[in-house]
């Protein structure tokens, strides 16, 4: 891959992980019968701690950054093609990319690790297109 195709992959790696780093756009789901009774109180759960493991600061490029991966590149795609390329820069190996594309129905079938390659190459090259005519 060239530099501009590393480029944008890192700066889908960051806003995968400014991602990770916000706050929750939900509350949390309740799912047993007892727990939509009795709701604790946010400062009681303490074990449910998400942030441990993640970036302490945010600052405001990262934030744009990941309103032009959002809002700019991502949507430009196909919703297959969006999910390679957003799973695969947070982290995840191609086999479960591959089993999740199935599940959720955006494949027929779970593709070959070297093809979910081709369509992550392809979906850096469509987003690098897309900035050069500009």
């Amino acid at each position: 891959m060239d530099n501009n195709l590393k480029r944008i992959e890192n700066c889908i790696r960051l806003a995968a992980e400014v991602d990770k780093a916000l706050p929750p756009v939900f509350k949390a789901d309740y799912r047993s019968p007892l727990g939509a009774m009795i709701k604790p109180e946010l400062d009681v759960i303490v074990e449910r701690n998400f942030y441990d493991d993640l970036p302490t600061t945010v600052t405001g490029e990262d934030i744009k950054i990941w309103e032009k991966v959002c809002f700019d590149w991502l949507p430009m795609l196909p919703k297959a093609n969006q999910c390679i390329l957003w799973w695969r820069c947070s982290g995840m190996g191609w086999k479960r990319i591959a089993r999740k594309l199935k599940e959720k129905g955006y494949l027929g079938q779970e593709l070959h690790r070297i093809t979910l390659f081709r369509y992550f190459v392809k979906g850096l090259e469509k987003i690098n297109d897309a900035q050069h005519q500009k």
